[in-house]
């Protein structure tokens, strides 16, 4: 996202990253959670604090370039009216994350970094070209 960060210039905008992550530049406010892992419990609990996260800020645009906190912030930001948006990592070449397979049909864009990836998937995803 950070990379992003002249698209958002002058915006009012927020990031959600894990603990232990150095201030990314562009952001005027940041909340640091815990990180989820594979763990069922610390999923629960990562995305009770999406959801305050959410209920507070109420965004209108959410956007997510993927790890496990992208599913609890996208699901619920959409759950409270946001528009959202997934970015498949660049890393991602021949197959989707497991949170873009998780999260495919449930945004509103999709976004990939390599053409072959719309062959694969087809309609659920578009190419724009490289984003990050």
């Amino acid at each position: 996202m950070c990379e992003l960060a002249e698209a958002y210039e002058g915006k009012d905008v927020f990031l959600i990253t894990y603990e232990g992550i150095r201030k990314p530049a562009g952001f005027k406010r940041i909340y640091y959670i815990r990180r989820m892992d594979n763990n069922p419990f610390r999923l629960l609990v990562g995305s009770l604090e999406v959801f305050r996260i959410v209920l507070k800020e109420k965004p209108r645009i959410s956007i997510s370039t993927g790890s496990e906190v992208a599913l609890p912030f996208l699901i619920l930001a959409k759950l409270f009216g946001s528009k959202t948006m997934f970015i498949e990592s660049v890393s991602r070449t021949r197959r989707l994350s497991r949170a873009g397979l998780l999260l495919r049909g449930k945004v509103d864009y999709f976004l990939v970094q390599w053409p072959e990836l719309i062959k694969k998937y087809g309609d659920d995803v578009e190419y724009r070209g490289r984003l990050l």
